[in-house]
């Protein structure tokens, strides 16, 4: 009588009970079974598990299971049956005394299989009711269990402590029964008179704008309107008497923000603290005073219709208010001209009209904003805008911000726009400047390259050199002029941490607009030697790239108008990425790359982004058209960012 032999390679079942062990351990046998005699053993034997990769629990599953085909399968004469080894696995069809031998020898261990199933449905059979006898005195002991919980003995300014933390991080709270502040109260009794009778829970709202019914079904809306204002008159007071008030409020797709709700909220205005306002309609004009809302620190308005607008305006500053975006496609409004010496934030964007300021209004307007840090500027992509364009009579004096570390620009390219790009960098003076992003705009419905281009380039170059401020991240969008004032900049910026060149836009309206971008890519790959007098040192050590040396990041937009760009791109990258200071990279093509040059870039850990191959019956062409967009992810859901995260609207 032989035993049943034991399977090589652990257990090889796969019956979804037992797992099988890594394939880097194949041998059950030389786990150590001692370990009984001592907890230091078992210490040691889970120790060698785990080094060797292994699951312990794993690999004591499989010692069960071989330990039961040793027990078990003890009884099995396995040597009468030997020879059916070949057959095992195949469709060979036994003889009929062939079929005699299988059976004596299955009835014994289906004898004892039977007799582990009976023991098994013993077992279940005995889990059943225990599990059903636990469920019983569970009901019983809860409802006395809940008497002594410590949540009952909490004091209320540690549940109050423990409310606020239910707030959300990324955006302001939402007025729905599922959600804190709401959802607190509706837990007990005692949880709802200590989160109304805290007003910290309620001081931030987000205020979505319903739309009930179908959009020509306006009743549906001012039904649902009226529900919705008196929740929020609700909400409102329980904010208190003396607490900043932070409101984001969101009209999504057309919808306009309706007088009710301003209504609703214009009481509390002398406690705003940060409003957060998005709409695409137009909404009746509310001017107020500077003392009207002392406590104004943030105020961001986003208007996406092209409809003239009222909103919010003011008679003068308010007088803590330290940020201010304005983002309109519309900007036919007038814009305060008054002192704006507290603000450290300003972003201001239009796409048609700059709110009725001339060049050099807006330019003087910017230089009454001496404490700004971060400032984002995006002029209208028009070739005429409000007002004239800058002529030597007109341009205001030079504008010093010195604390401003953060800085966007946006303006037209060509030369004789009245917001061109070269004229406002070539007034500016910024010290502190730690981040630049510059993008060159041309008219929408322009045909063909203009005749008279802005020096973008040539005005980069002076701005820096001007300043004299040390550069960490730079993005150049839409590039045109001489790249060798380009090279000049980044050689007066040789801590420059980022870089991005951007030039898809370029590209796709016509390949004589922008750089060129061989004198550029050629130039990142360049190298000098250095001056280190250690002889002993490796000889590529002895050469340090000229160009921006401490680059870690680094992107490349379709800055390949032809396939020989390619070679000068992998060029430049291997070096950065062999010497250990880049960190990453991120190319987005024109042109595909071949496919040894996409692995060698690759396996760099450089991110490559090509276009995208439209499948046709004859072959596979790739994709070169403008409204294509093959990189990214497609946004189907608008979503709005208000103060503290993102707001879904």
């Amino acid at each position: 009588m032989s035993t049943c032999r034991s399977p090589t390679n652990s257990f090889d079942r796969d019956d979804g009970a037992l797992p099988e062990l890594d394939k880097s351990f194949r041998d059950i046998p030389v786990i150590r079974q001692d370990w009984h005699e001592s907890w230091a053993f078992l210490r040691e034997t889970l120790q060698d598990l785990e080094s060797r990769g292994v699951d312990p629990l794993k690999a004591v599953q499989g010692l069960l299971y071989v330990k039961g085909l040793e027990e078990d399968g003890a009884s099995l004469d396995t040597a009468s049956v030997e020879h059916f080894d070949n057959h095992l696995g195949t469709n060979y069809v036994p003889t009929p005394n062939e079929r005699t031998q299988l059976r004596a020898f299955c009835s014994t261990g289906l004898q004892r299989l039977a007799a582990l199933n009976a023991e098994r449905a013993r077992h279940v059979q005995h889990v059943w009711r225990t599990n059903s006898r636990r469920h019983a005195l569970e009901e019983l002991l809860s409802p006395y269990l809940a008497l002594i919980s410590p949540a009952r003995t909490m004091p209320p300014e540690i549940l109050q402590e423990i409310f606020l933390a239910c707030l959300p991080t990324r955006h302001n709270p939402i007025m729905q029964s599922t959600q804190a502040p709401l959802l607190l109260g509706r837990v007990c009794s005692l949880w709802r008179k200590i989160s109304i009778s805290t007003p910290e829970l309620w001081a931030p709202i987000h205020i979505v704008i319903p739309r009930g019914g179908t959009p020509w079904a306006q009743h549906e809306d001012s039904e649902l309107h009226e529900v919705y204002c008196r929740g929020l008159r609700e909400w409102m007071s329980r904010t208190g008497d003396h607490l900043p008030i932070s409101i984001s409020i969101c009209a999504p797709l057309s919808l306009a923000i309706p007088q009710a709700f301003l209504d609703e909220l214009l009481p509390y205005r002398h406690r705003w603290h940060v409003v957060y306002i998005v709409h695409a309609g137009p909404v009746q004009s509310t001017t107020l005073n500077p003392d009207e809302v002392p406590m104004l620190k943030s105020l961001e308005i986003h208007h996406t219709g092209w409809q003239d607008t009222g909103g919010l305006q003011f008679r003068g500053a308010p007088p803590i208010l330290t940020s201010l975006t304005l983002k309109y496609v519309n900007g036919h409004i007038a814009i305060p001209t008054y002192q704006w010496d507290h603000l450290t934030t300003l972003c201001v964007e239009t796409q048609s009209s700059f709110f009725l300021l001339s060049f050099t209004e807006a330019m003087e307007l910017l230089s009454q904003c001496r404490r700004l840090q971060v400032c984002c500027l995006k002029f209208p992509y028009e070739q005429e805008a409000e007002g004239t364009a800058p002529t030597p009579d007109t341009t205001p004096n030079r504008i010093t911000l010195s604390s401003l570390h953060s800085f966007e620009l946006v303006a037209m390219l060509t030369s004789d726009a009245t917001f061109n790009i070269a004229a406002v960098m070539n007034l500016l003076i910024l010290p502190s400047l730690r981040t630049l992003k510059v993008q060159g705009a041309i008219p929408p419905n322009l045909a063909g390259v203009p005749d008279e281009l802005s020096d973008m380039m040539l005005a980069l170059d002076s701005l820096i050199k001007r300043s004299g401020c040390a550069l960490e991240t730079l993005k150049i969008s839409q590039p045109v002029g001489d790249v060798g004032f380009f090279l000049q900049c980044l050689d007066r910026v040789p801590h420059l941490a980022e870089l991005i060149i951007d030039q898809k836009q370029t590209t796709f309206r016509d390949l004589r607009l922008g750089i060129d971008p061989a004198p550029l890519l050629l130039a990142l790959a360049e190298r000098v030697e250095s001056n280190s007098s250690h002889k002993t040192h490796h000889r590529r050590e002895h050469h340090q790239l000229r160009y921006v040396p401490r680059l870690r990041r680094i992107s490349l937009i379709y800055c390949d108008p032809t396939e020989k760009h390619h070679t000068l791109i992998a060029g430049l990258l291997h070096p950065r990425v062999r010497s250990g200071v880049l960190r990453s990279a991120t190319i987005s093509l024109k042109h595909p790359l071949a496919s040894g040059t996409l692995g060698r870039l690759r396996s760099d850990g450089i991110v490559v982004g090509e276009p995208p191959v439209r499948e046709t019956n004859a072959h596979a062409l790739p994709v070169r058209d403008a409204e294509q967009r093959w990189e990214g992810i497609p946004v189907e859901e608008r979503e709005v960012h208000g103060p503290g995260g993102r707001i879904s609207g």
